[in-house]
């Protein structure tokens, strides 16, 4: 079998910025991509199975097919963006404050009248999340790092 090339470039993104994403090519990993590098991998010609993974989380699984002498490129990123990242982490902020203020060692503190609010701010905030999460909106961190832990990324040809 003639040889075939893939490419894959992996768009620069902040909130992966650090880590690299590993490739899989019919179930075997094949190179690590750091961000914004693009990689060329020789293949064989005929159907492959493709996929990246960062951690537990991974991107879909892509069926590519190839002609002996042909280049297939795919872009490799997530679709988190910042906001997404900002928004999720000031709600888990305010839960875990939340939490903190009614602990055993803030009870000895001076209590305010917002005490009497917290409980229902953080349930607002639980449901807020389970809400995202059932929707599938796909607008919270939450959403990618449980039921949708395998579209945390995407690997789409371009």
């Amino acid at each position: 079998m003639s040889n075939s090339t893939l490419t894959i470039h992996r768009i620069p993104q902040i909130l992966n910025k650090a880590r690299p994403i590993d490739i899989y090519l019919d179930g075997q990993k094949v190179k690590s991509i750091f961000d914004g590098e693009t990689v060329r991998l020789d293949i064989s010609s005929g159907s492959h199975e493709i996929f990246a993974k960062i951690d537990w989380c991974s991107s879909p699984k892509v069926m590519c097919s190839v002609i002996p002498g042909e280049i297939k490129a795919f872009e490799l990123g997530s679709p988190i963006s910042l906001i997404v990242f900002a928004k999720s982490t000031v709600r888990a902020i305010i839960i875990f404050v939340g939490i903190l203020l009614k602990t055993p060692l803030y009870r000895h503190a001076k209590k305010t009248i917002i005490d009497s609010y917290i409980p229902y701010i953080i349930s607002a905030m639980l449901l807020w999340f389970l809400f995202d999460i059932i929707r599938s909106k796909k607008s919270d961190l939450l959403y990618f790092l449980t039921i949708g832990r395998n579209e945390y990324l995407y690997l789409k040809e371009i």
